[in-house]
């Protein structure tokens, strides 16, 4: 494993559809951490999908211990307040996009 490459932290999602029932069954959702290149280094437990996905972060990796202090993050936006209660210098969170509005129709 190459000691400067970036974790990446991300959620797996899969939804069960059953052909009996027109009902779909909720998503179920894992955190999971890998490397650029696809390799998973940490698959965590399953949860449904109404959890958020910070608080399935917090749950697995707690913010009192220094997780992200030597390596490099990349999150998504669901992960919005990592960078409050995590240590490290290196965590990436993308800024969300502005909105299509009336005032603003092509933001930019």
């Amino acid at each position: 494993m190459r000691l400067n490459a970036p974790i990446v932290v991300h959620k797996m999602m899969q939804r069960n559809v059953n052909s009996i029932v027109e009902k779909k069954e909720p998503t179920l959702k894992n955190t999971v951490r890998s490397l650029p290149d696809k390799c998973i280094v940490f698959l965590g437990r399953t949860f449904s999908g109404h959890n958020h996905d910070y608080n399935m972060l917090k749950q697995e990796f707690p913010p009192d211990i220094a997780w992200c202090a030597d390596v490099h993050v990349l999150v998504d936006l669901g992960y919005m307040g990592i960078h409050s209660d995590y240590r490290g210098e290196q965590i990436d969170i993308p800024h969300k996009k502005p909105r299509k509005s009336k005032k603003h129709p092509s933001p930019q």
